[in-house]
């Protein structure tokens, strides 16, 4: 699907509502298994991974940086669902 829309937006093709709501699902997906995957590997290192120097210290603080972003919210499933179920997806704003 990320594919099909990348081909698509490079050929200078607009994204449909569907397809952007299919993004949105699919980016706070992978977005949370990141998290999850990133926290589980923290867990289960040695003692050396709370040192600022280890490589899982740039993980954890990027995908915690990138879980704050607007668009991965957690109420963007919640408008997410709005839709799924036929209701409104809301006013966009800040």
């Amino acid at each position: 699907m990320l594919a099909r829309q990348d081909e698509g937006l490079a050929e200078g093709q607009a994204l449909d509502p569907a397809s952007a709501l299919d993004m949105q699902q699919a980016g706070q997906t992978l977005a949370q298994a990141a998290r999850e995957v990133t926290v589980f590997a923290f867990d289960n290192a040695g003692t050396t991974v709370v040192l600022a120097s280890h490589p899982l210290q740039r993980c954890l603080r990027d995908i915690f940086t990138g879980l704050k972003h607007a668009i991965m919210t957690p109420a963007i499933l919640g408008r997410i669902g709005n839709v799924r179920l036929g209701l409104d997806y809301g006013a966009i704003g800040f």
